[in-house]
């Protein structure tokens, strides 16, 4: 039967920004015009389109109907004396660096103190090796780096695993503009599911076999992606912090667009489901209103992101809640194992830290103390932040306005959820 419409709370969602960034970039090597729809209004997704732009690439999107149009340069790009910067994205510094090194080109790329002030080097090492020239420089008072590319050569490439699955994905984004070329995986990947996501977009662009999985690596055909017509999926990141809304607020939701079940923070939202706090079919999603009776437990290294919105709802439930593997979360746009700690301090919440896991006491009750949260400009923060004073009015979100770097509507969707 079909979950009562009448009282349900709609929420319109960005699209997925992890994909968003994939379709530029190979949106980017094709030949032709390539139209996205849904596609990310996140500052992140603006930046690396307008860094793309700058490149040569033709980057449109229309205002009638929000479609983004993008005309390929049928390759990797040939370009000298560019400058261009790409904000606090991560992913997109990253997958640009690998689009500047598959081609030949001698660019500028800038961007926010914080993202330079991540792990990026084991990345710069591996290009460095194949040939590309990396050198730090600055831009208009901002941290950068020069970059000299000389096309990646064809044959067997070793990349860097450790820190984040960005450095393979971006290698895989552009691995088949040098030839046949073979991507030996030694070790664990890191958060694995974003590379799943890498290849769900290939897939789109270039055809299902243009990436073979193989005994010990994936091997890449040669090719260039062709142009598609693609719709995105919506950001399943983005319903994390409704699905936790939901569970502290009841009620009923519809989110929408729905969201590709590849990526690894929609395996996540499962749990919430499997702990009977949700249900859920066609018509929409529904708080259930039971309580677990143990707490919850979260493997957070596949989906860090989720972490702050889950310690939310940890500190909330009455058993709370356990986050294990936190330690990649110290490497996001700020350290959030340490923002976490200070969010739920600010609530009244105690946890504690225990090696890479962390636990969090349950049985918060609403309205507690009066409390200013300084996010310290991170977007996830402050919007677990938002969450949280859904059950804690008194809690004062400070730069409320850093949720722009993922999900600008994020306060306009959020209000309604203020009214019982």
């Amino acid at each position: 039967m079909a979950l009562a419409a009448q009282g349900t709370r709609e929420v319109a969602l960005p699209g997925c920004k992890s994909l968003s960034a994939r379709a530029l970039i190979l949106s980017a090597l094709a030949d032709g015009e390539s139209r996205l729809h849904g596609l990310s209004d996140a500052e992140d997704t603006r930046d690396l389109a307008a860094a793309l732009a700058g490149l040569g690439v033709g980057v449109d999107r229309d205002p009638m109907d929000g479609v983004w149009r993008v005309r390929g340069l049928a390759g990797p790009p040939r370009v000298r004396g560019a400058r261009v910067d790409v904000g606090a994205g991560a992913a997109s510094l990253r997958f640009l660096l690998c689009l500047l090194a598959a081609g030949e080109t001698d660019v500028i790329v800038t961007g926010s103190p914080r993202l330079f002030a991540r792990p990026h080097h084991a990345l710069f090492d591996f290009l460095r090796s194949l040939g590309t020239r990396i050198d730090p420089r600055t831009g208009d008072g901002r941290p950068g780096v020069r970059v000299q590319g000389r096309r990646l050569p064809a044959g067997e490439w070793r990349p860097p695993l450790q820190d984040s699955s960005q450095f393979l994905s971006g290698l895989l984004l552009v691995a088949g503009c040098s030839g046949p070329v073979f991507l030996r995986l030694e070790g664990p990947i890191p958060s694995a599911g974003y590379v799943d996501l890498s290849l769900e977009a290939l897939a789109a662009f270039r055809g299902p076999l243009a990436v073979r999985a193989e005994p010990g690596g994936l091997r890449v055909q040669p090719g260039l992606p062709a142009p598609a017509d693609l719709n995105l999926p919506g950001d399943p990141s983005a319903a994390t912090f409704f699905l936790v809304a939901l569970c502290l607020r009841g009620g009923r939701a519809r989110l929408q667009p729905p969201w590709s079940p590849v990526h690894p923070e929609a395996r996540l939202h499962r749990s919430l489901f499997d702990a009977g706090l949700l249900r859920g079919d066609e018509s929409g999603l529904e708080a259930t209103g039971k309580l677990a009776d143990r707490p919850l437990d979260f493997d957070l290294d596949p989906a860090p992101d989720a972490g702050p919105a889950l310690a939310v709802l940890g500190a909330f439930l009455p058993r709370g809640a356990r986050l294990r593997r936190v330690a990649r979360l110290r490497l996001k746009e700020s350290d959030r194992v340490q923002g976490i700690l200070r969010l739920l301090a600010a609530l009244g919440a105690q946890a504690e830290l225990r090696g890479e896991d962390l636990w969090i006491n349950g049985g918060l009750q609403p309205d507690g103390v009066a409390s200013d949260f300084d996010a310290e400009d991170d977007h996830r923060l402050a919007m677990a932040a938002g969450v949280a004073a859904l059950r804690c009015p008194r809690l004062r979100v400070l730069q409320p306005e850093c949720v722009a770097k993922s999900f600008p509507r994020f306060w306009k969707e959020l209000a309604p959820w203020t009214t019982a």
